[in-house]
């Protein structure tokens, strides 16, 4: 008999995955995300203006719930030929010449990806000049590369979009639909400056020298701070979590800025002048795309649902005076470091855009990764990881969570508190929590949220003006641990029956086939969390009307007898 408390015991994650290679061959397969990550003219994966490191660290499939396969190509100039590189090196592209709309063998090459991250450079115009030179670029995309790229995120694909300071990036980006309103990339929208005090410069103090509270005048904060082992805070948006007490208000960040054990990612490297975003309420919802026959709405309702973009993370710059930066004066200012567009509710593909790939570059990683201990450095690795993960396809996404479901019923402290004897309320709110071992609470929660109706959820879309504090509102997050504690028992229902084995050859075989039972055993689970939460919402709901009946009763004024 497979004794599964002893391999509990024996074989921890890291150990599981780093040195037993036949874990690989014998477990369920992680969902595979293949992303294409498109570059042009200055930007590659290799040297420190490019972003070899956080391909890296995406390439190194740390977490155990996902595999991904990272692809690049090199953006062609209009009407250039495709070339495919079939055995590329870890720096080299797989495309080139390669446009949106490129095509091996009849078949579009964005169809074989998930993901499209999009790190441009052109027009590599600094300042001076006008629009004519993005739109006229030869990297500018065609109609037909657009009505491509278009169709695919509209059927779930995912993109990242990023540039840096005035229009660098914008030939590759600026018609791209969502992410041609989520962030500035023309000179008639008013992009940031390389100079001057309109310029975004976030860039810290590396010592008490350059700091003003401590030194007055301050020495100058040199242009190669971006280099060193200080990086910028992070604002970062705060969504509510439900509070036990309403003089007590408890936070999550977003999925994208949720670091897990580490925390919530709230530093990034520092740039001298990155890009702009969108403030979430000056962003043209009602914004339209043309492309050729290809037409519609770029954040368009569907049976009543409209997703809305939104930052989850902002910069505050540092004045000149009082600091002494190397460009200049500029005022303080507050601007997005990061927007996200969810179009889990109607079906379409995610969108990740960030001010400036400068946070991406290894020239503005290696001095924070060489820190001892370097925890900010994995802090904005984890970054790189999570837009990985959030913009996978709802399928994907799903599979994330029956995998880290089906390890975490495996891999709890106490395998046997998780079992089929228990009722799913048993668990209380722990079920997250023991998912949490594999992946973050926040992307459980993320995965948790493709079953739970739009109308449901917040942000999308927001709530109805509701009392403060509403005591007869069940928070989303009891649904959310509901759904999570079903799944982890039919989880262990699925453990039980495949370590029931009493040889390896068997266990191999029963392992080889656990795909299906494991998503089967994740809609089982569903219908059991929401069956017992729907009980727990009806028995509340009763027992607040008596509650409140006898309430009333006890303070009501007393007659007179007689």
């Amino acid at each position: 008999m497979f004794e599964l408390a002893k391999f509990n015991q024996t074989i921890l994650p890291d150990v599981f995955f780093e040195q037993a290679g036949w874990i690989e061959r014998l477990f369920p397969r992680r969902p595979k995300v293949k992303i294409l990550v498109v570059v042009d003219t200055s930007v590659g994966l290799s040297g420190g203006f490019g972003i070899g490191k956080a391909v890296s660290l995406i390439r190194a499939n740390v977490d155990s719930y996902v595999r991904f396969d990272v692809d690049q190509a090199d953006l062609g100039q209009k009407r250039s030929l495709l070339q495919v590189n079939a055995a590329p090196g870890p720096t080299q592209p797989k495309y080139e010449n390669f446009r949106f709309s490129s095509r091996v063998n009849g078949r579009l090459v964005i169809n074989d990806y998930d993901q499209i991250w999009c790190f441009g450079f052109a027009p590599t115009l600094h300042s001076g000049g006008s629009d004519t030179q993005v739109t006229g670029s030869p990297f500018a995309a065609t109609d037909a590369d657009m009505a491509a790229l278009t169709d695919w995120m509209n059927k779930g694909g995912g993109v990242f979009a990023t540039g840096d300071h005035y229009v660098l990036g914008a030939a590759m980006a600026y018609q791209i639909p969502r992410v041609r309103n989520m962030r500035r990339w023309t000179i008639a929208e008013g992009v940031p400056p390389i100079s001057g005090p309109a310029r975004f410069d976030t860039h810290q103090p590396a010592d008490s020298d350059q700091d003003p509270k401590v030194n007055d005048p301050p020495e100058q904060i040199p242009g190669s701070a971006q280099t060193d082992n200080v990086p910028q805070p992070v604002e970062w948006k705060r969504y509510p979590l439900f509070s036990a007490s309403i003089f007590q208000r408890r936070f999550r960040p977003h999925p994208v800025l949720c670091g897990g054990e580490l925390g919530v990612i709230d530093v990034f490297p520092d740039h001298a002048h990155e890009g702009w975003l969108y403030e979430d309420d000056d962003v043209n919802l009602n914004a339209t795309y043309e492309f050729g026959d290809v037409s519609g709405d770029e954040f368009p309702e569907i049976d009543g649902v409209r997703p809305r973009p939104e930052i989850i993370g902002w910069a505050n710059t540092l004045a000149d005076p009082p600091h002494n930066h190397d460009k200049g004066p500029t005022p303080a200012r507050r601007f997005g470091l990061v927007g996200v567009y969810d179009g889990d509710p109607i079906d379409y593909g995610r969108v990740v855009v960030d001010s400036t790939w400068h946070h991406w570059m290894d020239l503005n990683l290696n001095g924070l990764e060489a820190e001892s201990p370097n925890t900010e450095f994995q802090k904005i690795a984890r970054y790189f990881r999570n837009v990985a993960v959030w913009l996978s396809r709802k399928r994907q996404r799903s599979q994330m969570l029956s995998y880290s479901t089906f390890w975490a019923s495996i891999l709890a402290e106490n395998v046997q508190d998780v079992n089929t004897a228990r009722p799913v309320n048993w668990l209380g709110g722990s079920g997250i929590d023991v998912i949490g071992r594999v992946a973050s609470d926040c992307l459980v929660r993320d995965w948790i949220n493709i079953f739970i109706p739009p109308r449901l959820r917040y942000p999308i879309p927001k709530p109805p003006v509701l009392p403060d504090p509403c005591l007869s509102c069940p928070p989303i997050d009891f649904l959310q641990e509901a759904i999570a504690n079903g799944v982890l028992r039919e989880m262990a229902v699925v453990r039980e029956k495949t370590f029931n084995t009493r040889c390896e050859k068997t266990l191999q075989e029963a392992f080889s086939k656990l795909d299906p039972k494991l998503e089967k055993a994740t809609q089982r689970g569903l219908k059991a969390g929401i069956k017992e939460y729907t009980r727990a919402v009806s028995e509340s709901e009763k027992a607040l009307r008596q509650f409140n009946s006898e309430v009333r009763g006890s303070f009501a004024p007393k007659k007179r007898a007689g």
